[in-house]
């Protein structure tokens, strides 16, 4: 597994795209601080300043089998 070392804000100026779609779809002008205020509120839930949230869409057209959990176990918290 490789542990990326870039900060958040600099990884979502990568998605340029990402951004605008949220602009013109949600409204959302301010991506970056939307983002970091989630992660601030799932890192008081495991107990640490900052966390990530990775979920698996099992709708159609998408794998059933728990790939995210499996490849993610050692970093799951409960």
């Amino acid at each position: 597994m490789r542990i990326l070392t870039m900060p958040k804000p600099g990884m979502l100026e990568c998605h340029l795209s990402q951004i605008e779609l949220m602009r013109h779809m949600h409204k959302m002008d301010d991506f970056f601080g939307f983002v970091l205020e989630g992660n601030r509120n799932y890192g008081k839930m495991a107990g640490v300043e900052y966390a990530e949230v990775y979920w698996q869409h099992q709708g159609g057209g998408f794998r059933k089998d728990p790939q995210v959990q499996n490849d993610l176990f050692e970093f799951l918290v409960k």
